[in-house]
């Protein structure tokens, strides 16, 4: 399962490394993993990457 794996993931990197999932496999999941942000939709994902972008000085294109 795509939540176990996450879980997985987050134990074995740092918690200076963001980790971000999507898609059906989560948006059906009741679970959620300690700081692992999950999008329901590709607008909000979006939004998240034109952020993240912007704190790390990274020109934002639209």
């Amino acid at each position: 399962r795509a939540i176990d794996f996450l879980e997985e993931l987050r134990f074995r990197l740092p918690l200076s490394v963001q980790i971000w999932a999507g898609g059906g496999a989560m948006r059906n999941s009741r679970r959620q993993v300690e700081s692992v942000q999950i999008f329901n939709d590709l607008s909000s994902m979006r939004q998240a990457v034109l952020q993240w972008r912007r704190s790390k000085g990274i020109r934002v294109a639209y």
